[in-house]
């Protein structure tokens, strides 16, 4: 397969593993994001909604749901894993087809319209001998710029 061919397959896969875990409820479920950062050598994932006006991280998807889901502990790591193996393909076709790996990779769905962006981000964020600075801010900052709170805010 061609990179295009897997870029859109995986990040396909992804944002519709992410519209599973809310029950494909397009009626409350307004945008899909989802960040991965692939710097120092490891590779981390987040998924985040819009879902009746309000951004949520994925642990908190029934805070803003009317209709709730199965949103168990096993049910979030098992989307996470899936989301992490499917970057992983993305990852690898950056490196067969020698391009240059980015930093980030911010993938959106607007369940409405269907409209599907992707982004990629080649400024390093996550120092590699700065133990203070982790994936996660540069998640966080990306949830904060569509309109949500981290969970440590």
């Amino acid at each position: 397969m061609s990179f295009e061919e897997v870029f859109e397959s995986a990040s396909q896969e992804i944002l519709s593993l992410a519209f599973e875990y809310v029950g494909n409820n397009d009626a409350e479920v307004e945008d899909i994001w989802a960040y991965t950062n692939f710097e120092n050598r490891s590779q981390a994932t987040g998924i985040f909604y819009k879902i009746n006006g309000q951004v949520v991280e994925q642990y908190a998807v029934n805070t803003a749901l009317k209709e709730p889901v199965d949103d168990d502990s096993d049910r979030q790591e098992s989307l996470g894993s899936l989301v992490a193996d499917e970057a992983s393909k993305i990852a690898a076709a950056f490196e067969q087809e020698a391009r240059e790996l980015p930093c980030e990779m911010f993938l959106a769905y607007h369940v409405p319209t269907q409209k599907f962006e992707a982004d990629f981000g080649y400024q390093p964020k996550v120092p590699a001998r700065d133990a203070t600075k982790t994936w996660e801010q540069p998640y966080n900052d990306y949830l904060r710029s569509k309109g949500g709170t981290p969970y440590e805010d």
